[in-house]
């Protein structure tokens, strides 16, 4: 059983103007009330987030895992 406690969109689909708005109404109405958690109740504002490195995120990761291959 998998329960994220936060569904991140990162890179540049994260920026894209009025995605997330989008993603949370849909995630909402898709569990239709199954989760009565209030972090979806309140309409997932908290829950789907962009990525806090914005359009970096990508390129970031790839950094961090380069760095972990090679050390």
């Amino acid at each position: 059983v998998v329960s994220p406690q936060r569904v991140i969109i990162g890179g540049g689909v994260g920026l894209a103007p009025g995605l997330l708005p989008l993603v949370r109404a849909a995630l909402v109405a898709s569990l239709d009330g199954y989760v009565d958690a209030e972090v979806i109740t309140s309409g997932a504002r908290d829950y789907v987030v962009p990525a806090a490195l914005g359009a970096d995120a990508g390129v970031t990761g790839a950094l961090v895992l380069a760095e972990s291959v090679t050390a």
